[in-house]
């Protein structure tokens, strides 16, 4: 067996994990190397954001820190268009 599951299986390996079922459960529902299981939980584990009480969220973008002045300016009717360095 391969060490990748299938869209539908790995979403129903997450489900499961979610549930809090075990590896060797998941392994005897799903037909899935208890391996496979295991690094599919540590991948979902690690995407938590690791943040600080009281921080908030880094920015999207790097225009994020120019919000407010942009929508003063759309409000005031001018927009720019184009790279104004050419």
């Amino acid at each position: 067996m391969t060490n990748y599951l299938d869209i539908e299986k790995r979403q129903h390996v997450m489900v499961l994990l979610d549930l809090g079922w075990t590896c060797r459960r998941i392994e005897r529902e799903t037909e899935g190397r208890r391996e496979t299981i295991s690094r599919y939980d540590r991948v979902r584990s690690s995407k938590a954001a690791k943040m600080f009480p009281g921080s908030s969220p880094p920015a999207r973008s790097a225009a994020a820190p120019y919000r407010d002045l942009i929508l003063e300016k759309l409000t005031m009717g001018i927009v720019a268009l184009g790279n104004p360095s050419r």
